[in-house]
């Protein structure tokens, strides 16, 4: 897991700002420098909240506002962690592992170095469609949550029909939650093949010296590429959705009995190979080990023999087959996701490249005539680049873009001037809202101006009836008559057909940059 997101996570945490794990997980793996001080000033950037990265002297650290982020010194190597609390002498952080620690102000400070992050909280802080992020993982929750009480509602089902059979019933009972505890155990192993740094997993595969998880499960595969921890979770997979769904029936255990003569040999060979060969010892592989001899154990006891029916061994072999292949299926899409960050981050590292922006820029199209005077124009004196933006008011994307725009004028690297497209009827609502908003541009300040326009944009539903009673204006269409047609004879005259359409410096962006990444490009 990256080590950023566990510092930015526990600090959006502490704002309680809204958040999504995916979102998060995303923004920052595809970040070019994701283990750098500038993740967490651009991360939290995207969620809207302010952040400066300041050097502090150590006898300041009582003032540090909380929470914050801090550089610490670990060997010869950095870190970052979360600051949250200074009280009573004593300072309270969370590293980079997820690690709570408390120490005092003086063997703090010898670790510290004095790079602070301070960062703050406003308004407008959250994660950008965070309502949208959050109904997606209700819905796969939500899904979940049914398969679960459906798996409940049956398995419970089952047992009831076994109650006057109490013999067989405590039997099946017993070997269903072995197989059940089985499943989650190979299920662990599988995410752990292709999740090796997730802590939850790092904490179940440790307990000492010669516990080494990698060393056992690296020592070698079957045959292409199938190893025994597949094996594993397909024979635990194929034995309880064979249990659960024959009712519990008598010839499906008789057929599960059968078969565990098979795990004698893997029980041995494993715990050779683990203590002879290798010297070292995997938990997860101890477990599988343990469920399979208690599994045995209880067949023999119980002693239930009968015939077997063709019908259970082909049910499971389809079972057992079928969830193998699915596996060796996904497992190179989910190795690919880290492959997929870093070409993200190799992208983004180009594409934040100031050269290659420039040169690309410089024989994009050019603006043929000048857009002095048309639309809305919002100065900062020390800006580096003059960002013409066309839209529609009534445009999704433009909605989106504009907060990102807004945020690089409010850190004084734009020129930002935003020009619409007007409907030649006068009584069509979208010419209605752009002439709304030119009056409140010619007849508010700029911080009004600014605030009516991220009004507008953040509206789910956009109402132009609740916008002019908010921002009460004098100017017709009328009055504005020509500043309408002016900007539709450019529009007309530079070929826009899409908006947003962003000129940067009188350049059209060129098709392979978006507006996410002018943060990137323009800092």
């Amino acid at each position: 897991m990256n080590k950023s997101y566990v510092v930015i996570h526990n600090l959006l945490k502490q704002l309680q700002v809204s958040l999504t794990k995916k979102y998060l997980k995303d923004a920052i793996y595809s970040h070019p420098q994701s283990e750098s001080l500038i993740v967490f000033v651009d991360i939290l950037a995207k969620y809207k909240v302010e952040s400066i990265p300041v050097k502090i002297g150590m006898d300041k650290i009582s003032k540090v506002p909380l929470p914050a982020i801090v550089q610490l010194k670990s060997g010869n190597n950095s870190m970052f962690a979360c600051l949250n609390k200074i009280e009573n002498g004593k300072v309270q952080y969370t590293d980079e592992s997820g690690k709570s620690t408390f120490k005092s102000i003086q063997d703090f400070e010898q670790s510290w170095t004095g790079v602070t992050l301070l960062v703050e909280k406003t308004e407008k802080s959250i994660e950008p469609d965070y309502k949208k992020n959050r109904f997606n993982i209700r819905v796969k929750s939500g899904i979940v949550a049914i398969i679960a009480a459906l798996l409940s509602t049956l398995i419970t089902m089952q047992f009831l029909n076994l109650y006057n059979d109490h013999y067989n019933g405590v039997g099946l009972f017993l070997i269903l939650v072995l197989k059940g505890i089985g499943l989650v155990v190979t299920s662990m192993l599988l995410w752990y093949e292709v999740d090796k740094s997730n802590p939850t997993l790092k904490e179940f595969c440790s307990g000492g010296k010669k516990v080494n998880c990698d060393a056992v499960l690296n020592s070698g595969s079957i045959v292409g590429g199938l190893t025994i921890s597949h094996l594993a979770f397909g024979y635990f997979f194929g034995g309880f959705i064979l249990l659960l769904f024959s009712g519990l029936s008598t010839s499906s255990y008789h057929f599960l009995g059968y078969i565990s003569f098979l795990s004698i040999p893997i029980i041995l060979s494993s715990l050779y190979l683990q203590y002879v060969k290798l010297k070292n010892w995997c938990i997860f592989c101890l477990w599988i080990v343990g469920i399979l001899a208690l599994e045995f154990i209880l067949f023999r006891l119980t002693n239930i023999t009968g015939l077997l029916q063709i019908q259970d061994i082909m049910i499971f072999s389809l079972l057992f087959l079928t969830s193998v292949l699915v596996w060796l299926l996904m497992k190179p899409f989910l190795l690919n996701q880290n492959t997929l960050y870093a070409y993200k981050r190799k992208l983004s590292n180009f594409k934040s490249d100031k050269e290659v922006f420039s040169h690309l820029l410089s024989v994009s199209k050019k603006v043929s005539s000048s857009p002095e005077g048309l639309g809305i124009s919002l100065i900062n004196p020390s800006a580096k680049y003059q960002v013409l933006k066309v839209c529609n008011p009534y445009c999704g994307p433009c909605a989106k873009a504009h907060p990102i725009l807004e945020h690089l004028h409010d850190q004084g690297l734009i020129d930002l001037q935003i020009l619409f497209v007007p409907d030649e009827n006068p009584e069509n609502i979208k010419t209605k809202t752009i002439n709304h908003i030119l009056s409140i541009s010619q007849e508010y300040d700029s911080l009004t101006t600014i605030k009516a326009l991220d009004s507008w944009y953040s509206a789910n539903q956009k109402d132009l009836v609740k916008f002019t009673e908010q921002y009460e204006t004098r100017t017709s269409i009328k009055e504005n008559e020509t500043k309408l047609s002016d900007m539709r004879a450019w529009c007309v005259q530079e070929e826009i057909s899409r908006t947003p359409t962003i000129f940067i410096n009188g350049h059209l962006l060129p098709e392979s940059y978006t507006i996410e990444d002018l943060p990137l490009v323009l800092n």
